[in-house]
């Protein structure tokens, strides 16, 4: 009779017969254990933290973007420097106070002349005020320069007492905010009214800028 042997505390645990897998010259192997599924509420902070990352990165990428768009759409230093540089605006031509019927001529040869206000009634089209007496002036201008000027440049603006008048835009009277778009050649002469909201035509005053550039501003009717 065979004495049955001692079990060794820590002896590896018998295999499984190959025999009963149905391999030959094999032995199986315990499968390894499965770890448990990861719950709902554990995958939440992930997907927190990575949304807060997401959102950081974003505004950083924000960040460069601007900035690269700033640096390229202003210049600094030397670059700002010379862009002003050759911007040259002419020096406007001087005007001097006039009055109503009293022309005057700048020093390029450009006259203007602004009649004496008279009243008139908007018609039901016009625009422009509160419906209330208005005052027309008719405006000349002789362009005694060596180049077309187009009488479309003009402003005119109006005040009674110092307080703004409205400008009336009234065109089946003949009445615009400004003069002809056409070009006046050398020499030639182009007339336009305007009209503004004054009850008293003789208290308005007007300020005239013949152009953009170049013309100082002329107050007509305050002499």
């Amino acid at each position: 009779m065979t004495a049955d042997r001692p079990r060794f505390e820590g002896a590896l645990p018998p295999s499984v017969p190959a025999a009963g897998l149905g391999l030959r010259g094999a032995t199986a192997v315990a499968p390894e254990p499965v770890p448990p599924p990861v719950r709902e509420r554990d995958r939440r902070p992930v997907a927190g933290r990575l949304r807060t990352w997401a959102a950081v990165a974003l505004l950083v990428v924000a960040a460069v973007v601007g900035l690269a768009v700033r640096s390229a759409l202003v210049p600094t230093g030397s670059s700002a420097a010379g862009s002003a540089a050759d911007r040259t605006v002419p020096d406007a031509l001087p005007a001097a106070p006039t009055t109503y019927g009293i022309p005057f001529t700048y020093a390029d040869g450009l006259t203007v002349e602004v009649g004496a206000p008279v009243p008139f009634t908007p018609s039901r089209t016009a625009s422009g005020g509160t419906g209330a007496a208005a005052a027309l002036v008719e405006v000349t201008v002789t362009n005694g320069t060596d180049a077309a000027y187009r009488a479309s440049t003009v402003e005119v603006t109006a005040a009674v007492d110092g307080t703004p008048a409205a400008p009336v835009w009234d065109p089946d009277q003949g009445v615009e905010l400004s003069g002809p778009a056409f070009a006046v050649p050398p020499g030639g002469t182009v007339q336009f009214r305007v009209g503004f909201e004054a009850a008293d035509p003789e208290r308005l005053r007007l300020t005239l800028v013949p152009a953009l550039y170049g013309y100082a501003a002329l107050a007509v009717g305050g002499v």
